[in-house]
């Protein structure tokens, strides 16, 4: 099994149905090549997980690389495990633009957009704020 963790920053914001699409798109796609993973949507940035063999996920983040719609890609982890965090989810999803759903003790970090910096010398962290994340959903 293969993670790899990377955050990006869009182009343009993405509106909610330009969002359903990406997911439907994403969604469809990682079923059929057996990625399963998360996406964190902090505007203009994102945070993605993906997992499964290592091919499946190089060649899915190929995509993303060459996606016009993202810029300032940046790979935070790339590492092989022995399970998938994310198993039962072909792309689960937070937005944090909709702060009306946004838990108590809600950390201000969040409010501002990621450019990987904060997560450089830790990448660690990335992968434990999706994780956090993930108990939300």
């Amino acid at each position: 099994m293969f993670h790899l963790v990377y955050c990006s920053t869009t182009t343009q914001p993405f509106s909610d149905d330009e969002l359903g699409v990406l997911l439907t798109r994403s969604r469809n796609w990682n079923i059929a090549h057996g990625i399963t993973g998360f996406l964190l949507y902090n505007p203009p940035s994102f945070i993605q997980i993906l997992e499964g063999t290592e091919s499946e996920v190089r060649k899915t983040f190929t995509r993303v690389l060459k996606d016009p719609r993202h810029h300032n890609i940046v790979p935070l982890i790339e590492e092989t495990t022995d399970h998938r965090e994310f198993a039962d989810w072909s792309m689960a999803f937070r937005n944090l633009s909709n702060t009306s759903s946004l838990p108590e003790g809600y950390s201000e970090f969040l409010n501002t957009p990621f450019s990987g910096q904060e997560f450089r010398e830790h990448p660690d962290r990335c992968q434990k704020l999706l994780l956090a994340f993930k108990k939300l959903l």
